[in-house]
């Protein structure tokens, strides 16, 4: 039963939160208390706030060695790297990047996949490991991005900025 149904004063917008943290299958329960919190934020206030991954440091260290990209890198500039980088996850059908927009950011997917789409039509799908926007980076400025980047399936991206 929906809370608002017993509480007049529990918003209908708060219903599906509440439903949703007391399901039994733990796979469509919030993953994380900043998902949560996204969620009442915007229930309650009408925003929605992203919250940025919060993976452990050992972890994300683990990530980057498996990753080709970083392959050459010690341990210390692996470790330089992770205080620069911002680690997001995303929902599937989420954009990360939209075409025209400005950007200094590179990316790298650390799991799931995208697709890339220039002028609105498919352009290519990128999997784990994939590295894209880096045009902006290379050119150490404000960047137009040349295309869209769309989660096809929920990710983990690491944003690299210039």
């Amino acid at each position: 039963m929906p809370p608002s149904r017993f509480r007049s004063v529990v918003p209908v917008s708060v219903d599906g939160i509440v439903l949703r943290i007391l399901c039994k299958n733990t796979a469509e329960c919030y993953q994380t208390w900043g998902n949560l919190a996204g969620y009442l934020v915007e229930a309650l206030c009408g925003l929605r706030v992203q919250v940025q991954y919060a993976m452990p440091e050992a972890e994300k260290l683990d990530t980057v060695h498996r990753l080709d990209f970083f392959r050459a890198f010690s341990d210390v500039e692996l470790w330089e790297v992770l205080l620069l980088a911002k680690w997001q996850r995303l929902a599937a059908a989420k954009t990360l990047i939209q075409e025209a927009d400005i950007g200094s950011s590179f990316f790298i997917l650390a799991k799931g996949g995208v697709e890339v789409r220039k002028q609105k039509n498919y352009s290519a799908y990128l999997n784990r490991r994939a590295c894209f926007g880096e045009m902006a980076y290379l050119g150490k400025h404000k960047f137009q991005r040349s295309a869209s980047v769309l989660a096809r399936s929920d990710v983990v991206v690491i944003g690299i900025r210039a």
